[in-house]
């Protein structure tokens, strides 16, 4: 019956689940990180234009600085290293764009290191052309101003004029004019004077370092400049616009999906409404039915109530009755120790009495004699034959008693009446003591006294087979109603006494431990397997051959103990012995004159 709910929910479960993926993947394929790429490529187009830019002015030789297109190549170099670490929003788009972008990057480092050569090749040339007028005017200096020079500065003015205008804008008339005046240097057909040599070979070797320089930087920057960088880039731009066109299309048909998918899911949601209608009508049905099965039911629990409460009266009863067995049971075992123990001595007090009794007519008979011996020794006139007879009798009659020996006898006899006497009242003390009948209910006491008081108690049942160890230890008087303790040491160690048979030790342990006291009371018995050992505070439960016990002893034993705050546990192993441990705290938290006492001590009290 619930497989079909379970199967309809998981059902509602997958379909929900399937139409959130649906419009998860459409959302996917549809915002991808477009923003991001867009303003990638642009900034990939400001780099380049750039770097162009900043070539195109080292060309011009017009307010170059070193500083601005080298930290541009290293500001290049630095963006090519993030563009490849596959971190940047144009990575992991399509297979496509990342071989594009690996053309892109490999491309634009090329780019840096030739920018790179034009760079220290373009600052040679410029500072060669800055030193040529420098060198053009020492050497100018050092030619007079005479016919005979006049062609030497005429070349030197023309020269340096020719070789800046070819540094600074270079055609083929600046080149033909350079190299032919370097070669007429190379020549050395022009007169010079003394001094002036040196500075006129220093200028021609800047001239050809210009020249040199010069062809080298202008094929560099052609390349720069025709460097298919552009190309690269918008085959990544062109690359991407697939892979997004791809994307556009495939949501598309997510789209179409989506729109079948719902179309589904209102049929289904259609046909459930109709088998909901249908349900709810077979429910109404069901519910006037159930509506009716309620009142005949209540009226069943109501006639089963009443059975059950008479049950429970008649088990209350029954119960009462139980435990006025065990109390009862638990009292003949009582009583038949405490008679064992006053008949012992009072047959012995009996017994001496009958010798008493026996002695002192003995002693009547002597106390006769020497009446009669004395009255006739005080009569003059009494016969002298007479006399001596008395006498002779009476000491006869004190030979045969010995008076001596007979007082002893008699001292000793009275002395074990004493005795005897003193064991009962002795007895008739811990049976008072034990049931506290002319105390409150709840008081302080020591718990090694009750102990004692027990032990008393059950004396008769083991003396002269059972080995009592006591180990007390110090202990504080403890808050409680005495009469019911001393009954839960009495049960146990009656219990600990039937399971030892005809021998065994029986050892009582007393220990003071913080707010608690312990208790425990160890046999060496059969003791007990752990299903037995679970089941022995159950009431009603017993070990017992049955008709000779209720089960109801360490019932009411653990409901003593649980009434006073306390806990009792027992330990066994079969064969070894059986351990019950007791733990009262020292003060009850609240009055226990609630408690009814339970047991022997209640019994006793009637």
């Amino acid at each position: 019956m619930r497989i079909k709910p379970l199967f309809i929910a998981g059902l509602a479960v997958a379909a929900v689940a399937g139409l959130a993926a649906l419009v998860v993947a459409i959302r996917g394929l549809e915002a991808g990180n477009e923003d991001a790429v867009r303003a990638e490529f642009r900034s990939l187009e400001r780099l380049d234009a750039r770097f162009n830019e900043e070539v195109a002015r080292a060309r011009l030789i017009v307010d170059v600085q070193r500083d601005v297109l080298y930290e541009l190549l290293d500001e290049v170099a630095a963006r090519m290293d993030d563009l490849a670490a596959d971190t940047g929003p144009l990575a992991g788009i399509a297979p496509a764009m990342d071989s594009a972008r690996a053309d892109y990057i490999v491309a634009m480092r090329e780019k840096v290191e030739l920018g790179r050569e034009y760079e220290r090749r373009n600052l040679r040339l410029v500072n060669a052309l800055a030193l040529i007028p420098s060198v053009s005017d020492e050497l100018l200096a050092q030619l007079p101003v005479t016919d005979e020079f006049d062609p030497a500065i005429d070349f030197v003015n023309r020269f340096n004029k020719e070789i800046l205008a070819y540094g600074m804008l270079p055609n083929p008339t600046n080149l033909e004019a350079v190299e032919d005046m370097l070669y007429r240097v190379s020549q050395s057909d022009i007169a010079l004077p003394d001094g002036a040599g040196t500075p006129f070979r220093r200028l021609a070797s800047l001239g050809n370092a210009v020249l040199s320089d010069k062809q080298v930087v202008q094929t560099a920057l052609e390349k720069l400049l025709a460097f298919p960088t552009n190309e690269r880039l918008g085959e990544i731009q062109t690359a991407y616009a697939d892979a997004r066109g791809a994307r556009l299309a495939a949501a598309q048909q997510y789209r179409w999906a989506l729109l079948a998918y719902a179309g589904l899911l209102l049929l289904g949601l259609a046909w459930l409404g109709w088998r909901l209608r249908a349900s709810y009508r077979s429910l109404d049905t069901a519910n006037d039915a159930l509506r009716d099965a309620n009142v005949e039911l209540e009226q069943r629990v109501a006639r089963r109530t009443e059975h059950l409460e008479q049950a429970m009266a008649d088990l209350k009863s029954s119960q009462a009755q139980l435990v006025q067995s065990e109390k009862m049971a638990s009292l003949g075992q009582m009583v038949a120790g405490v008679s064992h123990e006053i008949n012992t001595p009072l047959g012995y007090v009996r017994s001496n009495n009958e010798i008493v009794s026996t002695s002192m007519q003995e002693v009547a008979m002597l106390l006769t004699c020497y009446r009669d011996a004395l009255a006739l020794l005080d009569n003059p006139a009494a016969d002298f034959e007479a006399t001596a007879r008395a006498l002779q009798e009476m000491e006869q009659l004190k030979a045969e008693l010995e008076p001596d020996t007979l007082l002893e006898e008699l001292q000793q006899l009275v002395a074990d009446n004493h005795h005897g006497l003193a064991q009962i009242g002795e007895l008739v003390a811990n049976l008072k003591d034990f049931s506290r009948l002319d105390r409150s209910r709840t008081e302080f006491v020591d718990l090694n006294d009750g102990l004692d008081a027990a032990l008393n108690i059950c004396q008769g049942q083991l003396k002269h087979r059972i080995e009592v160890v006591r180990d007390y230890g110090e202990l504080p008087e403890i808050e409680c109603a005495p009469s019911q303790v001393n009954q839960v040491f009495l049960n146990l160690i009656t219990n600990a006494g039937q399971a030892m048979g005809d021998a065994g030790r029986l050892t009582l342990i007393t220990r003071h431990e913080g707010d608690r006291v312990l208790v425990r009371i160890r046999d060496t018995g059969a003791g007990m397997d752990e299903a037995t050992r679970s089941q022995i505070f159950d009431p009603f439960f017993t070990t017992k051959p049955l008709g000779e016990g209720t089960g109801l002893g360490l019932a009411i034993v653990y409901r003593i103990v649980n009434e006073h705050g306390g806990r009792i546990v027992a330990a066994s192993v079969p064969g070894r012995g059986t351990e019950f441990t007791v733990m009262l705290p020292l003060r009850q938290a609240q009055a226990a004159d609630t408690a009814e006492p339970v047991g022997v001590a209640e019994e006793m009290s009637a």
